[in-house]
Order: structure tokens, then sequence, then C-alpha cells
């Protein structure tokens, strides 16, 4: 029993050590989505989180008119958010198309990620990020106003603002990452995150139909790197079960 209580003792000196957290301050997730045709028909959606934890939705929108017009529109997102881990994916994607009575279709989406935390205390952690954005049937002239997307991932120092990894980027076809493995002091942090999609169909390559669509995604995960004594944890308890036995 002697040895017992001193296995079960080393294991409260060695949790403390292998817990760190992310103080969570606030959040704001988002998902948003609009198709339109000039001839007066939408279609929308929007629905945003509550609080912490997981986030998982989606809205979509489709409108159709004559002569072939459309407009459709995705915008996605599936997150969440614990003291030990932040990750997220997102997206916006759609499709338009102007008919041949030119009635012209425009989509507009977006998926909102912020979130700002704090560490008490120096944390080895691990981040990664990656997006993409790709666009089909571009003016062209190269119109920006046709099809244009954001694609961002960051994480930044919050009392600074300075930017610790990520990237952003907007416009043609694109496809990055980035990554960060190492110790944030203690401190005030932030994730901001950020998939983008817009296309209006008038401009548009085209005849014999001025169509074009296009997509913005973007995906990252902040984790807390579990402390060499966590390895001791394990240790302890696997000493106090057998000695229990």
């Amino acid at each position: 029993m002697k040895t017992t209580m001193c296995a079960c003792a080393s294991i409260a000196l060695c949790a403390p050590a292998a817990l760190a957290q992310f103080g969570l301050s606030s959040q704001e997730r988002s998902v948003q989505g609009t198709a339109q045709l000039t001839s007066g028909q939408e279609d929308s959606g929007f629905a945003e989180a509550p609080g912490y934890g997981v986030f998982d939705e989606s809205v979509d929108g489709s409108v159709s008119g004559t002569g072939g017009a459309m407009a459709s529109i995705h915008a996605s997102q599936s997150s969440t958010i614990t003291p030990s881990t932040i990750s997220g994916t997102l997206e916006a994607s759609g499709q338009v198309a102007t008919g041949s009575t030119f009635v012209v279709g425009q989509s507009d989406g977006w998926s909102n990620f912020l979130v700002l935390f704090s560490l008490a205390a120096p944390t080895p952690v691990t981040f990664t990020a990656s997006g993409s954005m790709s666009f089909v049937g571009i003016n062209p002239d190269g119109e920006p106003s046709d099809l244009y997307g954001v694609t961002r991932v960051s994480l930044l120092d919050a009392d600074t603002f300075d930017p610790i990894a990520g990237f952003s980027f907007q416009g043609g076809d694109y496809d990055q990452s980035a990554e960060f493995a190492g110790t944030l002091s203690a401190g005030n942090y932030a994730i901001i995150a950020r998939a983008e999609f817009h296309a209006y169909s008038a401009d548009l390559l085209g005849p014999p139909a001025r169509s074009g669509s296009g997509e913005s995604t973007a995906a990252f995960s902040l984790t807390v790197v579990p402390a060499p004594a966590s390895a001791l944890l394990m240790s302890c308890g696997l000493l106090c079960a057998r000695r229990r036995r």
C-alpha cells in the first residue's frame, strides 16, 4: 500500500506539466452564401457558431433563369476549438452562367474563422496550414471582377499583430502551405482563416454561354505538444496499476 501511494503521488506531480492548454478568449465562425440573377431570383443562407466546440455547417444556394442563366453557391466549414486543439477546414465555391437573353448570374460565398486565445506559460505547439484556389472560364482579358477569391490562414501575435505562420492570396490559381513547430511565449494569439469566392458571369468567357466556376479552400490545425512529462505520467499510471494488483 505504501508503494501504491508513492506511485499515485508521482502522477499528481507529473500531471500539471502534461496539461498545457489554450486560454480561450473569444471566437467568431460563420458561413454565408448568395446566388442571384439580374432577373430578380435569389437564394441565400447563413449560419454561425454559437460558441466553442464543433462547428460543422454548410449553406447552398441555386437559381436558374431563362435562356440557361444560372448561379449556384456553396460555403462550408468544419472546425473545432478545444483547450488543446484548434482546427478547421473552410470552403467557398460556385458557378454562374449568362443566358441567351442576357440574364446575368452572380455568386458570393464566405467561410470565416477567428479565435483569440492566450497562453499562461511558454508552450510547445505544432501549426500546419494549407490552401488552394482555382477558377475555370475567366475572361481572356483577365478582368478581376469576373472571378475573384481569397484564401487566408494566419497565426498571429494578437498584441503586436506580428505574423507567426500562414499565407494570404487572392485572384488566380494558387496552392500554398505553411507550418510552425516550436514554442510560443506566454501571451495572446489569434488564428484568422477565410475562404471567399465571387463570380459574375457577364464578362466571363463566351459565347455561346458566358460561364465560370471556381473554389477557395483553407485548412489548418494548431495543437499543444504534450510535454515530456506525459511519458512519465503514463509510466506512473502503469506502475500504480501494477502495485494495486
